[in-house]
Protein backbone atom coordinates (compact mmCIF):
# COMPACT_ATOMS: atom_id res chain seq x y z
CA UNK A 1 0.00 0.00 0.00
CA UNK A 2 1.33 3.57 -0.43
CA UNK A 3 2.18 6.07 2.09
CA UNK A 4 -0.24 8.64 0.96
CA UNK A 5 -4.10 8.64 0.04
CA UNK A 6 -4.75 9.15 -3.93
CA UNK A 7 -8.71 9.96 -3.05
CA UNK A 8 -9.43 12.32 0.01
CA UNK A 9 -13.49 11.21 0.96
CA UNK A 10 -15.29 8.47 1.28
CA UNK A 11 -16.21 5.91 -1.49
CA UNK A 12 -19.64 4.99 -3.34
CA UNK A 13 -20.70 1.21 -3.72
CA UNK A 14 -23.62 0.71 -5.78
CA UNK A 15 -24.75 -2.93 -5.85
CA UNK A 16 -23.88 -5.24 -2.97
CA UNK A 17 -23.60 -8.71 -4.75
CA UNK A 18 -20.79 -11.13 -4.50
CA UNK A 19 -18.79 -8.69 -6.21
CA UNK A 20 -19.72 -5.74 -4.15
CA UNK A 21 -18.91 -7.20 -1.13
CA UNK A 22 -15.56 -7.99 -2.53
CA UNK A 23 -14.80 -4.59 -3.56
CA UNK A 24 -16.39 -2.98 -0.05
CA UNK A 25 -13.91 -5.38 2.04
CA UNK A 26 -11.19 -4.67 -0.43
CA UNK A 27 -11.58 -0.64 0.56
CA UNK A 28 -12.00 -1.14 3.85
CA UNK A 29 -9.44 -3.50 4.61
CA UNK A 30 -7.36 -0.43 3.26
CA UNK A 31 -9.04 2.01 6.29
CA UNK A 32 -11.48 3.66 3.32
CA UNK A 33 -14.85 4.56 4.60
CA UNK A 34 -17.28 2.50 2.24
CA UNK A 35 -20.98 3.80 1.90
CA UNK A 36 -23.32 1.04 0.38
CA UNK A 37 -25.75 1.36 -1.41
CA UNK A 38 -27.83 -1.39 -3.87
CA UNK A 39 -31.10 -1.22 -5.54
CA UNK A 40 -31.61 -5.21 -4.52
CA UNK A 41 -31.77 -6.30 -1.14
CA UNK A 42 -28.31 -8.12 -0.71
CA UNK A 43 -27.18 -4.85 0.72
CA UNK A 44 -29.21 -6.20 3.87
CA UNK A 45 -26.73 -9.14 4.46
CA UNK A 46 -23.49 -7.38 3.71
CA UNK A 47 -22.40 -6.46 7.01
CA UNK A 48 -23.05 -10.25 8.03
CA UNK A 49 -21.05 -11.38 4.90
CA UNK A 50 -18.27 -9.07 5.74
CA UNK A 51 -18.22 -10.21 9.10
CA UNK A 52 -17.59 -13.87 7.82
CA UNK A 53 -15.10 -13.22 5.04
CA UNK A 54 -13.30 -10.42 7.08
CA UNK A 55 -13.18 -13.26 9.94
CA UNK A 56 -11.80 -15.79 7.57
CA UNK A 57 -9.15 -13.91 6.34
CA UNK A 58 -8.07 -13.62 9.87
CA UNK A 59 -8.06 -17.43 10.34
CA UNK A 60 -5.15 -17.42 7.75
CA UNK A 61 -3.30 -14.75 8.97
CA UNK A 62 -3.67 -11.93 6.53
CA UNK A 63 -5.97 -9.63 9.09
CA UNK A 64 -5.39 -9.65 12.82
CA UNK A 65 -8.86 -10.85 14.69
CA UNK A 66 -8.74 -7.44 16.98
CA UNK A 67 -9.22 -5.39 13.30
CA UNK A 68 -12.25 -7.43 12.58
CA UNK A 69 -15.18 -4.79 14.06
CA UNK A 70 -13.27 -1.88 12.68
CA UNK A 71 -13.08 -3.27 8.66
CA UNK A 72 -16.68 -4.12 9.35
CA UNK A 73 -17.21 -0.53 10.72
CA UNK A 74 -15.89 1.31 7.75
CA UNK A 75 -18.62 0.05 5.96
CA UNK A 76 -21.80 1.96 5.96
CA UNK A 77 -25.10 0.79 4.55
CA UNK A 78 -27.82 3.39 3.14
CA UNK A 79 -31.33 3.27 1.92
CA UNK A 80 -30.87 6.38 -0.17
CA UNK A 81 -28.74 6.28 -3.44
CA UNK A 82 -28.25 10.49 -3.22
CA UNK A 83 -27.42 10.23 0.92
CA UNK A 84 -25.08 6.82 0.55
CA UNK A 85 -23.13 9.28 -2.59
CA UNK A 86 -23.55 12.69 -2.11
CA UNK A 87 -19.72 12.87 -0.06
CA UNK A 88 -18.04 10.08 -1.95
CA UNK A 89 -14.85 10.66 -4.10
CA UNK A 90 -15.14 7.60 -6.49
CA UNK A 91 -18.35 5.47 -6.57
CA UNK A 92 -17.42 1.36 -7.81
CA UNK A 93 -20.47 0.00 -9.89
CA UNK A 94 -21.13 -3.43 -9.27
CA UNK A 95 -24.75 -4.15 -10.18
CA UNK A 96 -25.88 -7.12 -12.45
CA UNK A 97 -24.48 -7.40 -15.77
CA UNK A 98 -27.13 -5.91 -17.74
CA UNK A 99 -26.50 -2.76 -20.21
CA UNK A 100 -29.62 -1.12 -19.48
CA UNK A 101 -29.59 -1.76 -16.33
CA UNK A 102 -26.56 -0.16 -15.77
CA UNK A 103 -26.72 2.58 -17.64
CA UNK A 104 -30.11 3.54 -16.02
CA UNK A 105 -27.91 3.07 -12.61
CA UNK A 106 -25.45 5.20 -14.01
CA UNK A 107 -28.13 8.23 -15.09
CA UNK A 108 -29.23 7.92 -10.91
CA UNK A 109 -25.29 8.01 -9.75
CA UNK A 110 -24.67 10.84 -12.36
CA UNK A 111 -27.67 13.03 -11.23
CA UNK A 112 -26.26 13.18 -7.42
CA UNK A 113 -22.45 13.10 -7.55
CA UNK A 114 -20.46 15.69 -8.79
CA UNK A 115 -18.41 16.08 -12.01
CA UNK A 116 -14.69 15.53 -10.34
CA UNK A 117 -16.08 11.94 -9.01
CA UNK A 118 -14.79 9.08 -10.26
CA UNK A 119 -16.61 6.27 -11.56
CA UNK A 120 -16.11 2.85 -12.02
CA UNK A 121 -17.54 -0.14 -13.15
CA UNK A 122 -17.36 -3.63 -12.24
CA UNK A 123 -18.24 -4.87 -15.41
CA UNK A 124 -16.98 -8.40 -16.92
CA UNK A 125 -18.36 -7.84 -20.63
CA UNK A 126 -19.07 -4.43 -21.20
CA UNK A 127 -16.94 -1.87 -22.52
CA UNK A 128 -17.27 1.65 -21.02
CA UNK A 129 -17.63 2.93 -24.61
CA UNK A 130 -21.23 1.42 -24.46
CA UNK A 131 -21.78 2.14 -21.27
CA UNK A 132 -20.82 5.53 -21.17
CA UNK A 133 -23.33 6.57 -24.05
CA UNK A 134 -25.31 9.39 -22.90
CA UNK A 135 -23.36 10.49 -19.61
CA UNK A 136 -22.90 14.11 -18.85
CA UNK A 137 -19.31 12.85 -17.80
CA UNK A 138 -18.05 10.08 -19.60
CA UNK A 139 -14.59 11.40 -18.56
CA UNK A 140 -14.75 9.96 -15.31
CA UNK A 141 -16.05 6.71 -15.96
CA UNK A 142 -13.47 3.65 -16.34
CA UNK A 143 -14.06 -0.29 -16.13
CA UNK A 144 -12.67 -1.35 -13.00
CA UNK A 145 -12.96 -5.71 -13.71
CA UNK A 146 -11.66 -8.09 -10.59
CA UNK A 147 -10.33 -11.20 -10.52
CA UNK A 148 -11.43 -12.12 -7.17
CA UNK A 149 -11.38 -15.19 -4.90
CA UNK A 150 -11.57 -14.77 -0.94
CA UNK A 151 -9.65 -11.51 -1.79
CA UNK A 152 -9.42 -9.64 -5.29
CA UNK A 153 -6.37 -10.96 -6.86
CA UNK A 154 -5.94 -7.74 -9.22
CA UNK A 155 -8.00 -5.73 -11.53
CA UNK A 156 -8.43 -4.60 -15.44
CA UNK A 157 -8.58 -1.23 -15.72
CA UNK A 158 -9.92 -0.74 -19.60
CA UNK A 159 -10.77 2.79 -20.66
CA UNK A 160 -13.61 3.89 -23.02
CA UNK A 161 -13.13 5.98 -25.78
CA UNK A 162 -13.87 9.56 -23.61
CA UNK A 163 -12.42 8.65 -20.82
CA UNK A 164 -9.60 10.93 -19.79
CA UNK A 165 -5.68 9.69 -18.97
CA UNK A 166 -6.48 11.66 -15.85
CA UNK A 167 -9.08 9.24 -14.73
CA UNK A 168 -6.70 6.36 -15.80
CA UNK A 169 -3.98 7.25 -14.08
CA UNK A 170 -6.21 8.15 -10.78
CA UNK A 171 -7.68 4.90 -10.85
CA UNK A 172 -4.01 2.58 -11.27
CA UNK A 173 -2.65 5.40 -8.23
CA UNK A 174 -5.34 4.14 -6.40
CA UNK A 175 -5.53 0.49 -6.90
CA UNK A 176 -1.89 0.95 -5.35
CA UNK A 177 -3.30 2.40 -2.42
CA UNK A 178 -6.02 -0.66 -1.64
CA UNK A 179 -3.21 -3.01 -2.35
CA UNK A 180 -4.55 -4.46 -6.15
CA UNK A 181 -2.19 -5.11 -8.62
CA UNK A 182 -3.80 -3.25 -11.68
CA UNK A 183 -3.34 -4.31 -15.35
CA UNK A 184 -3.87 -1.59 -17.79
CA UNK A 185 -6.14 -2.88 -21.18
CA UNK A 186 -5.35 -0.51 -23.62
CA UNK A 187 -7.72 -1.69 -25.99
CA UNK A 188 -11.60 -2.60 -25.43
CA UNK A 189 -11.92 -6.08 -26.72
CA UNK A 190 -14.72 -8.59 -25.97
CA UNK A 191 -14.16 -9.89 -22.27
CA UNK A 192 -11.29 -7.96 -21.83
CA UNK A 193 -7.89 -9.48 -21.03
CA UNK A 194 -8.44 -12.38 -18.38
CA UNK A 195 -11.67 -13.92 -19.89
CA UNK A 196 -10.32 -14.34 -23.02
CA UNK A 197 -7.36 -16.30 -21.67
CA UNK A 198 -9.40 -17.88 -19.26
CA UNK A 199 -12.30 -18.86 -21.51
CA UNK A 200 -9.32 -20.00 -24.00
CA UNK A 201 -7.98 -22.51 -21.42
CA UNK A 202 -11.10 -23.50 -20.30
CA UNK A 203 -12.22 -25.01 -23.90
CA UNK A 204 -8.70 -26.16 -23.92
CA UNK A 205 -9.49 -28.33 -20.71
CA UNK A 206 -12.24 -29.40 -22.07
Amino acid sequence: MSGTRTLDGPLGLVGAGYIGHLFAQQFALASYEVRAWSPGRSVRTLHDRLRQSVSTLAEIGVVEPSDIDDVVGRVSIHDDLATALTPCAAVMESVVEDAEVKSACYRDIGAVIGAEVLLWSATSNFPMTQLAAGMAHPERAVVVHPVQTQLIIFVEVVAGEHTSEETVTTTMRFCDDVDLRAVRVRKEIPGFLWNRVWFSMLREML
